[in-house]
């Protein structure tokens, strides 16, 4: 039986690589401008979906690498009055603080900007949204990263529910899924700059 989970996970790990070398690929012809583009695109259609309007608490990130920007939703979540939180790594752990503006960021783990130490930890709440980013997604919700898994050991460990929205590009939505290890958390929607694909998941819930 251990053998045939041993063989599952590399089957798994594999076809997670080759798909996360061509998309990378794929988004790295992306060019500055379409990459704005895009990237306002889905911000404003975040901004525009009602658990936006409900939340308080926003869980976003600092996009590297062609990664969709949410520079324009973090931008209006302050100007809303919404709690802005980012995340920060240390060794294999990533944790999120509450940020209020650009001048609280540093540069991070990974050459990535993250709050200053001095920001307050993020503690779970109710209702709280997280905005995730992603080499690929599935239609079905599934997402890979980069392979370093901080996105879903800090999740696996969350308390409570916290609602999931992956941030893509329509290139890097997949209609087929692949095989999902039992860490892997789902999206509860996945938003491109020309869809909005609910896939209803590990929170259960569409706001």
């Amino acid at each position: 039986m251990e053998r045939k989970k041993e063989i599952h996970s590399e089957s798994t790990d594999n076809e997670k690589a080759q798909i996360r070398q061509s998309k990378k690929r794929e988004r790295s012809r992306l060019t500055a401008e379409q990459c704005r583009i895009c990237s306002r695109m889905i911000c404003e259609t975040i901004e525009k979906e009602s658990w936006y309007q409900k939340t308080e608490n926003l869980l976003l990130y600092v996009s590297v690498n062609n990664e969709v920007s949410l520079e324009w939703l973090m931008e209006k979540a302050w100007e809303d009055g919404k709690k802005v939180f980012l995340p920060r790594v240390r060794g294999t752990n990533m944790e999120f603080y509450q940020v209020n503006g650009k001048a609280e960021l540093e540069m991070g783990s990974f050459h990535i900007m993250e709050p200053v130490k001095s920001c307050p930890a993020y503690k779970p709440v109710p209702e709280a949204v997280m905005v995730v980013p992603g080499v690929a997604f599935s239609i079905s919700g599934e997402r890979i990263g980069y392979g370093k898994g901080y996105y879903d050991r800090y999740l696996n460990h969350y308390p409570g529910k916290i609602y999931l929205i992956g941030a893509s590009y329509e290139m890097q939505l997949e209609n087929d899924t692949w095989k999902s290890d039992r860490f892997d958390r789902k999206m509860d929607i996945v938003i491109t700059e020309k869809r909005k694909v609910e896939c209803n998941g590990e929170s259960g819930r569409i706001v």
